[in-house]
């Protein structure tokens, strides 16, 4: 009985979980519309894979793409396969890696911890700012971070049972997370090393034939996706693919030093990465003999070290430590739940809920609109987001005060329910999630939607195009319902033909063109029949 009422226990924890991140994640899906770089680029490159019949590699106009691995295009295109090309359908993918994350670091963080410090983790997850927009972003990183948990939770569960099948598993994601996002897998992998070696008298993986089969087959299929690409395209893929590799070895942000992500993560994890050094500082005191010390304290500290050694440095790599930033805020929540009447988390609360009321302010002037003090459109836009997670915020002194004593997880469940309320209106009102507005309204005007749905649609780029005329390419790629050919020049259009034309095209003298419409500086145009 005492099992059954653990198992009932752990499925309604799934239950919640899955329920609290699904709802977050769709909230952005109400009125969605593609950033062009990166999402833009996945989305319109598995279209052009769908519609070639060619998913070998990414495309592009005709042309192979083998900057990074294809495993993501790969799930794109079958979720256009299935539902139809959409922006929801493009983000799929990386929708269900987000909440299968959730799960994983519920796991995880059980053999970890303890289940309610898990428990608080997978709910804190997804209110990680920088991490739910991923989650919800068309792009290889949730894809990539999924792996890595499924990696780490597969040897714990090879720990556990002894079990072949789980050692493949982990041996497997090298391999696979190649083929998500290239050379990016091995920093993980590395990463695992002090644990792997450090305590393989306890766990013996290295023994385990298991991970070495799956790390041979992972692998081989790398090697048999690049083998048949050199088939096809020729050696160039290899010049592609480890130019790249020359590419991320130098900065990406020339201002981006060694120290880069120690505050740009606790920027993009507001507030979640002051409550890692307090979890991490807890864990140092009380988790120094675990079984697990390698893995729950060497791991994200050598994934960290390796990131700050690593040229290129960018905010969506940190996104790699945001599950073990998760446990360590949970356990600095759970041990101050326990403690209410310190010092620290009476702080902590009057300081947040001070944030709150100014918050709150904030939103309430946003939303005001006083002739001649109205603020951007831009700014103005965050007005209710800034509303929700204020009223939330500015609630934590109250029930600091009133539930200390009685139900001091009530504390805990405001910290998470005020970010989650916070993003769940950015993700309805479009703030996070629509990031396309202008562009896709533009082509949903009735006349224009009636001549794009009518014919195919060329496009003419006289020169490489960068900046917002390359943006624009990108989305009008992938929300024209039929495409043509690339053409560039306009001399080279065909009698009776439609097109896009890039900014900067020179007209052919003679010739004779109707503007349909113009946007954003690109220009529909029907070239009249002789």
């Amino acid at each position: 009985m005492q099992n059954l009422a653990v198992v009932q226990r752990i499925n309604s924890h799934y239950f919640v979980l899955m329920v609290w991140a699904a709802l977050l994640l769709l909230t952005s899906q109400i009125h969605p519309s593609l950033m062009a770089h990166d999402e833009g680029n996945f989305a319109a490159e598995a279209r052009f894979m769908v519609e070639s019949g060619s998913w070998l590699a990414r495309q592009w106009w005709g042309n192979p793409v083998y900057t990074h691995g294809v495993a993501l295009n790969w799930l794109m295109s079958s979720s256009y396969s299935v539902f139809g090309r959409s922006d929801v359908a493009a983000r799929l993918p990386s929708l269900l890696a987000c909440l299968l994350s959730v799960g994983l670091l519920y796991r995880i963080g059980q053999q970890l911890l303890n289940s309610r410090r898990a428990f608080i983790a997978a709910l804190l997850l997804p209110v990680m700012p920088l991490y739910l927009q991923y989650g919800h972003l068309a792009t290889q990183d949730m894809l990539l971070v999924c792996l890595e948990l499924t990696g780490v939770w597969a040897l714990l569960q090879a720990e556990q049972t002894r079990r072949l099948y789980w050692g493949m598993l982990a041996g497997s994601v090298v391999g696979i997370g190649f083929l998500v996002k290239s050379f990016m897998i091995v920093l993980p992998a590395i990463a695992l090393l002090p644990y792997l070696i450090g305590q393989n008298s306890r766990h013996r993986h290295l023994t385990n034939p298991g991970i070495y089969i799956g790390l041979c087959a992972g692998i081989a299929a790398v090697l048999t996706w690049l083998h048949l690409s050199i088939m096809t395209y020729g050696s160039g893929v290899l010049s592609h693919l480890f130019g790249k590799l020359s590419e991320l070895s130098e900065p990406f942000h020339p201002d981006a030093g060694p120290f880069y992500y120690f505050w740009n993560i606790p920027a993009n994890a507001f507030p979640w990465g002051l409550f890692t050094l307090i979890g991490f500082s807890l864990a140092l005191r009380h988790y120094h003999r675990s079984p697990y010390r390698l893995l729950l304290l060497g791991y994200p500290v050598m994934l960290l070290a390796l990131l700050c050694l690593f040229p290129t440095r960018t905010p969506y790599y940190a996104l790699q430590l945001y599950p073990f930033m998760a446990l360590f805020s949970a356990l600095a929540l759970d041990c101050m739940a326990q403690r209410l009447g310190h010092w620290l988390p009476r702080l902590l609360s009057y300081s947040f809920g001070l944030l709150g009321g100014l918050l709150l302010l904030a939103g309430i002037l946003a939303m005001t609109r006083i002739p001649g003090a109205s603020l951007p459109a831009e700014v103005a836009a965050y007005g209710p987001t800034a509303l929700g997670l204020g009223s939330g915020l500015l609630l934590l002194p109250v029930s600091w005060h009133v539930w200390q004593k009685q139900a001091p997880q009530v504390w805990v469940a405001n910290w998470l329910a005020a970010f989650w309320l916070g993003f769940a209106i950015a993700g309805i009102t479009g703030v996070w999630g629509n990031y396309s507005p202008t562009l896709k309204a533009d082509l949903q005007q009735p006349a224009l939607v009636s001549v794009l749905a009518a014919h195919a649609v060329d496009f003419v780029v006289a020169a490489p195009v960068d900046g917002e005329t390359n943006k624009t390419w990108v989305l009008l790629t992938f929300y024209t319902p039929h495409l043509g050919h690339l053409y560039q020049q306009l001399a080279d259009l065909p009698p009776d033909a439609y097109a896009w034309v890039a900014p900067g095209t020179e007209p052919v003298p003679g010739a004779t063109y109707q503007e349909l419409e113009q946007i954003q500086q690109w220009r529909l145009i029907h070239k009249q029949a002789v």
